[in-house]
C-alpha cells in the first residue's frame, strides 16, 4: 500500500490532537451565566497563557458556499416548525428582509467537519422546505467533530452574551404531522405570520409559488422527511444549545478565533483564574508518545478506520496491502501526490486516491487541466499485479513504456496510474 508522506503526518497530529481533547474544561450543557470562564478561555490558547506551542490549538475552517442541505445535520433535538414554516413563505416570496433572496446561501452558521450544524437550524430548515433537500447553503465549516465543537461553541456564545439561551418549542419538526403542517400554512393565510407579513401577502406567494394554498400544503408535507433526521446521541435541547447570533458575525468571530489559536481548545490548558497551582503532571500537559514502528501502525490504523467508515467508497487500507503471493506488505511507500478534498458529481471524494474501481480493477478522481475533476478507470479487474516478481514488473514497465508515462506525468491518462501501481 502506498500512501503520501504529509497526510501520513496529518493523520498523526490529527490522532494525537484528538486525544488532547478534554470535554471537562468546557461545562457544555451547563451555561457559563456569568460569562468569565468562558472570555478567559476564549483568549487562552496563546503560548503565554497555556505554555503549549503555538499551533496546538489551532483548528482550521472554511467558507464553504455549496453544500448541499441533504449532507447537513441538525446537532440539536428540537426546531420549531411555525418558525421554520413562516421563513419558508418569506423565502418563497423573496419578500423584504433576511429571506429577499429566497432560499438557500450564507446559514450564517457553523457546521461540524461530520456535517453537523451548529446554529443556522431554522433557515437549514426552511430553505428545504421551499426548494428541497439539493438546495445550496453557505457556512464557516469547522475541523472539530460536532460532539466536540458544540462544547466549545457553547462556551463561546457564552463568551459573547453569557448564559443566554433560546427557549423550547411545543411544535417540534422533529415529531411533526401532516396535520401540524397544514394548521400552521391555515393559520398564516388566515392571520399572517407574526408582525411582518400579513395573510393576504402569504396567501398570494403560496398561490403564485405552488398554484394554491392546498399545494403548497403538501409540497411543504413531502419534504418534511428530509427535515426530520434523528438528531445524535449527544445532542441536547434548544434551551441547552450555542447561540452565536450571525448579525453580529459571530460564527465568523469564532471560526477566526480558533484558526488563529487563540482559544484554549487542546491540552495544555492554562489555568483558569482562580484555579489552585498544580503538579505539571495533573495540568493538562500534552501527553509523550513513543513512536516506534508499533504505535504508529496502530495510529494510522485507528485513524483511517475512524474516516473511511463515514465513506461509500472502498479504499485500500494498509493492513490489505500484500503482494501477489499473499505475503503482508509491511513497508509502507509514499506516494507525492497531492490529496485533498473535492466534489464530484455532488458527492465528496478524495482527489488522487486509487481506489477499487467499478468499472475497472481502479479508479482515481484528479482534476483536468480545466480544474474539473474527472474520474480515471484503470487496470484489468482479471489481472493481478505482480510488483514484486521483479520479471513481471520489468516487462509490464516496459511493455506499458512507463518511463515515458510517468516522466509526463499526465494524471488524467490510464496508463499513468496503471504504471504508478507497478
Amino acid at each position: 500500500m502506498k500512501i503520501k508522506k504529509s497526510i501520513l503526518v496529518e493523520t498523526i497530529k490529527k490522532v494525537l490532537k484528538e486525544a488532547d481533547f478534554d470535554a471537562s474544561k468546557f461545562p457544555f450543557p451547563k451555561a457559563d451565566t456569568s460569562g468569565d470562564y468562558a472570555k478567559y478561555v476564549a483568549q487562552a490558547g496563546k503560548p503565554e497563557k497555556d505554555g503549549g506551542d503555538p499551533d496546538d490549538d489551532k483548528v482550521t475552517s472554511a467558507k464553504k458556499e455549496d453544500l448541499s442541505a441533504d449532507k447537513l445535520k441538525p446537532s440539536q433535538q428540537e426546531i420549531k416548525l411555525d418558525q421554520a414554516l413562516g421563513m419558508a413563505v418569506s423565502m418563497a416570496g423573496k419578500l423584504p428582509g433576511p429571506f429577499k433572496d429566497g432560499p438557500g446561501g450564507d446559514l450564517g452558521a457553523v457546521i461540524s467537519k461530520d456535517g453537523y450544524i451548529m446554529d443556522g437550524h431554522h433557515r437549514w430548515a426552511a430553505s428545504i422546505f421551499t426548494a428541497g433537500p439539493q438546495i445550496k447553503l453557505g457556512g464557516h465549516v469547522i475541523d472539530m467533530p460536532g460532539e466536540e465543537l458544540v462544547k466549545v461553541l457553547a462556551l463561546m456564545g457564552d463568551a459573547f452574551h453569557p448564559g443566554e439561551r433560546k427557549k423550547p418549542s411545543p411544535h417540534n419538526i422533529m415529531n411533526a404531522t401532516t396535520d401540524d403542517v397544514n394548521n400552521f400554512i391555515n393559520k398564516f393565510v388566515t392571520d399572517g405570520i407574526g408582525e411582518f407579513v400579513d395573510a393576504e401577502t402569504a396567501k398570494r406567494v403560496l398561490e403564485e409559488k405552488y398554484g394554491s394554498v392546498e399545494k403548497a400544503k403538501a409540497h411543504f408535507v413531502s419534504q418534511l422527511k428530509h427535515i426530520q433526521i434523528a438528531p445524535p446521541e449527544w445532542a441536547e435541547s434548544r434551551d441547552k444549545m450555542p447561540v452565536l447570533e450571525p448579525d453580529q458575525q459571530e460564527p465568523e468571530k469564532v471560526a477566526k478565533a480558533m484558526a488563529a489559536g487563540q482559544v484554549d481548545i487542546y491540552k495544555p490548558y492554562a489555568d483558569a483564574p482562580g484555579e489552585k497551582e498544580q503538579a505539571p503532571g495533573n495540568r493538562g500537559e500534552a501527553k509523550k508518545i513513543k513512536i516506534n514502528k508499533e504505535n504508529l501502525t496502530r495510529m494510522v490504523r485507528e485513524s483511517l478506520e475512524k474516516v473511511t467508515s463515514t465513506i461509500n467508497e472502498k479504499y485500500y487500507h494498509i493492513s490489505d496491502a500484500t503482494y501477489d503471493d499473499g505475503t503482508l506488505a509491511e513497508d509502507v511507500e509514499f506516494w507525492d501526490d497531492v490529496l485533498e478534498e473535492a466534489e464530484y458529481q455532488g458527492r465528496k471524494v478524495t482527489l488522487n486516491k486509487p481506489m477499487q474501481g467499478d468499472v475497472k480493477k481502479s479508479k482515481v478522481y484528479v482534476k483536468n487541466k480545466k480544474g474539473n475533476v474527472v474520474k480515471v478507470n484503470f487496470g484489468d479487474p482479471n489481472m493481478k499485479i505482480k510488483k514484486s516478481n521483479p520479471e513481471a514488473r520489468k516487462n509490464f514497465r516496459a511493455r506499458h513504456n512507463c518511463a515515458d508515462k510517468m516522466k509526463k506525468g499526465d494524471k488524467t491518462k490510464a496508463g499513468y496510474w496503471s504504471c504508478k501501481a507497478w
